[in-house]
């Protein structure tokens, strides 16, 4: 991740492996984004999720997505996972009621909170068709750069990045932003 999109160059990301903590990435194929949604991503957020309470139950988490349609969706997956997933309800039950609490909340939200993991939600793919909108909903507006800044620095030890976005081919022209070209990098 680079530094130098954020005012001063002073973008202080928690979950740096400089300090022992983890960015781990989890591309996501065959990508169905359409109307603000990708299901391939919802379930790969949910098998992150699970997999993440699997190897360590005690670690508090937070999923962040970057629009409300996926927040929606996600909220929806999770709650369904919750009726069917033991291990899932009781790490719900360990969390609720506390600032530790397990939830979905979308960019515009997530600003106060903070959780030991944090899984995100890109979102934003190729469609049906392996077509790349170059609208990124809030993060190409003005101080979307702040709104990335919030979002990467939620983790206390480890960010999870769910995304069916790969920037390989700089010409393909995604950089149209300030923070487009901050989320390149991060990916």
């Amino acid at each position: 991740m680079t530094n130098l999109g954020f005012p001063d160059n002073k973008l202080t990301v928690f979950a740096s492996n400089d300090v022992g903590s983890q960015v781990v990435h989890k591309p996501v194929e065959n990508s169905q984004y359409r109307g603000g949604v990708n299901l391939p991503e919802v379930k790969a957020v949910m098998d992150a999720l699970l997999e993440q309470i699997k190897s360590d139950k005690e670690k508090s988490i937070i999923i962040a997505t970057m629009n409300q349609q996926q927040e929606s969706e996600v909220t929806l997956a999770l709650e369904a996972e919750l009726q069917n997933n033991k291990m899932l309800r009781d790490f719900d039950s360990k969390h609720q009621g506390n600032l530790d609490e397990l939830v979905v909340k979308k960019l515009e939200d997530i600003q106060g909170d903070e959780r030991d993991v944090v899984i995100i939600s890109t979102v934003y793919g190729p469609d049906a068709d392996g077509k790349i909108t170059q609208m990124f909903g809030d993060i190409n507006r003005a101080n979307g750069h702040r709104r990335l800044n919030v979002l990467f620095t939620r983790a206390k030890h480890k960010v999870i990045l769910v995304t069916s976005l790969i920037f390989l081919n700089s010409s393909a022209n995604l950089l149209a932003s300030v923070s487009t070209n901050l989320i390149c990098p991060y990916l």
